[in-house]
């Protein structure tokens, strides 16, 4: 992958850079995930807010997710693309759909959370480390420090 990386909404109007890579990235089974893209999983990566520099006019919607602790879905405010998340337990850090990368072909899942919620026919990429709802931040950092992908 190359930095800065780049994405955008489906219309174009509101798109981001980053500076940093990805701290992690992840494919994502929670139930809000699932209803909010209409697909059994996401694929998402989080990245420093500080990195990530946002143009266009985002429009948020903050929900409990999963784990209980709110979260604030980003939109495009003129299509209505979702392609940010603002978590409070994770404020140092931004999530990004894999989906609004304009260069999609570098990005590799680490591993799957919430597989507890994933619809029964839907097939775990199980060659990937997997938890049944959100692992601890120490489990993350072991997972990056051991380079898994």
């Amino acid at each position: 992958m190359n930095v800065p990386f780049r994405g955008r909404c489906q219309c174009g109007v509101t798109s981001y850079e980053c500076g940093a890579p990805p701290m992690f990235t992840v494919n994502c089974h929670c139930s809000a995930c699932q209803k909010i893209s209409g697909a059994p999983y996401v694929s998402a990566l989080r990245v420093p807010v500080a990195a990530l520099q946002i143009r266009g006019e985002v429009r948020k919607a903050a929900r409990h997710g999963d784990s209980g602790q709110v979260v604030e879905d980003g939109f495009c405010a003129e299509c209505g693309s979702r392609m940010f998340s603002f978590a409070a337990s994770l404020e140092a850090s931004v999530g990004l759909f894999a989906t609004s990368l304009d260069d999609q072909s570098w990005y590799r899942p680490q591993f799957n959370i919430y597989v507890s919620r994933a619809p029964h026919w839907h097939n775990v990429d199980r060659t990937l480390p997997s938890f049944d709802t959100v692992p601890s931040p120490r489990d993350v950092q072991n997972l990056i420090v051991r380079g898994v992908n």
